[in-house]
């Protein structure tokens, strides 16, 4: 009895090994083909080749146990890509930090601009000022940071609400709690 007992308890501490063994290798696999993504790949094609790594990564058995572990079909990577890339890319940080920095820091925000009328404004945690369009659609702009202001922001941020202002602002990646996953917002850089 206590020799079934043994094997029983070793055979669960194997397959418990095997869980974190299968991600670490698919990290490595991935780590080898991100590593060889040329330095001047374009910002726009960088995600989608570190995507395809991530997914050739997968052995055909590593695929099944994946899915049996986090639910998630490596077949669907419309649905399920962002967070099989968030699994394997935590995963793939203890592996090949600079990579990941690499990916991160030269896809994670775009910049832009946009002029409208400012038609409300919000101050929870954030201020968040919603903005009209001149193309008539209504967008978000969060005010995270500080820049530099023609005026007292501030203290006058409210003034702005019912004026046409000019936002410049950078489209960034940011984790969002209450969904448990990263959204993009519009994080305002300039006022004018």
């Amino acid at each position: 009895m206590k020799k079934i007992f043994l094997f029983l308890l070793l055979l669960a501490n194997a397959a418990s090994s095997f869980s974190q063994d299968f991600l670490d290798n698919v990290s490595r696999k991935a780590c080898q083909c991100a590593e060889a993504i040329p330095a001047d790949t374009a910002k726009d094609n960088l995600a989608p080749q570190f995507g395809i790594c991530i997914i050739n990564a997968f052995s055909p058995s590593e695929k099944e146990q994946f899915q049996k572990e986090f639910n998630l079909s490596l077949k669907d990577v419309v649905k399920d890509g962002e967070k099989i890339g968030s699994i394997v890319g935590t995963s793939m940080a203890t592996q090949c930090p600079a990579v990941i920095l690499r990916i991160s820091s030269t896809a994670k925000s775009t910049t832009g601009s946009a002029t409208g009328v400012v038609t409300k404004i919000e101050n929870d945690f954030f201020v968040v000022f919603s903005m009209r369009e001149r193309n008539g659609t209504t967008s978000k702009f969060i005010w995270i940071n500080q820049f530099p202001s023609k005026t007292d922001l501030p203290n006058t941020y409210q003034s702005l609400l019912g004026k046409n202002v000019e936002f410049k602002y950078d489209s960034r990646s940011i984790f969002d709690p209450k969904i448990g996953e990263y959204r993009q917002y519009k994080v305002l850089t300039e006022v004018k």
